[in-house]
């Protein structure tokens, strides 16, 4: 998104902070700065920096352990993607000890190295706290479930487990180039269906069963022809009260 030079001052103000994963596609440290002051002049102060360097692709802030302030995820290509504690809000249960604000404890780091080029925290499976999903590029994409509410169905899977966990809630049937994935109640039941975008393969919608998982026993939607998808956005474009599609392709002969 570019943002005109000649925009408002003001319109800094309500924002949180900036996220700069530097150099894509090259190993870098994740970096915060906090919004800049409304004098012209005020420089950007770094608030925090990742102890390791990450080839970051994406990044997603969500409460994910429950404890009233926001973490940060962020979806790392070629290694495992990681989760890092925001020590804010310190309850009983946080390992935070003298740290303040963002801290480089990991809440929860990935079972195995994957090609995550995609993330997103939704609550897939309606227990009441955030999942993990990421976007995997030629490997299987994955939904990694949230321990840190559960519910009848959670405490078999979730065992000792207090936040994210490494249990798998759902996984693509099988593998595809995915560059981009969106998430929203396409049918209208109260769940959170799922879109992958593929480059070079069909783009898939997996309805959500309502019982904690997505449906892999079939693929309800898929573009067609095959396009070289890069991004895909759900939003309700005509005011219907249903979610479209917009799908972003790649290439100069290719139309959105």
């Amino acid at each position: 998104m570019t943002i005109s030079t000649t925009a408002k001052r003001g319109r800094w103000a309500c924002v949180l902070g900036i996220l700069l994963l530097l150099s894509v596609g090259l190993p870098v440290a994740a970096t915060l700065i906090p919004a800049p002051a409304l004098a012209a002049s005020a420089p950007l102060v770094q608030s925090w920096r990742s102890a390791s360097t990450l080839n970051a692709w994406a990044s997603a802030w969500g409460d994910v352990d429950g404890d009233g302030d926001l973490d940060l995820a962020v979806a790392n290509k070629g290694g495992r993607s990681r989760v890092y504690r925001n020590c804010t809000v310190k309850s009983s249960s946080d390992p935070c000890g003298s740290a303040s604000g963002m801290s480089d404890t990991l809440i929860w780091e990935s079972p195995t190295d994957a090609a995550s080029v995609g993330l997103a925290l939704v609550d897939m499976d309606g227990d009441g706290d955030l999942d993990l999903a990421l976007a995997n590029q030629n490997q299987l994409s994955q939904v990694y479930r949230n321990c840190t509410v559960k519910t009848s169905a959670d405490l078999i899977p979730c065992g000792t487990a207090a936040s994210l966990s490494g249990d798998l809630i759902w996984q693509a049937p099988s593998p595809a180039n995915t560059t981009s994935m969106a998430w929203g109640d396409v049918n209208g039941d109260g769940a959170l269906d799922l879109v992958l975008g593929n480059q070079n393969s069909a783009s898939q919608l997996y309805v959500n069963s309502g019982a904690g998982s997505l449906n892999t026993s079939a693929i309800t939607w898929q573009t067609s022809p095959f396009s070289s998808t890069q991004a895909i956005a759900l939003g309700d474009v005509n005011g219907d009260s249903r979610l479209d599609l917009v799908v972003g392709y790649n290439g100069a002969d290719r139309k959105s």
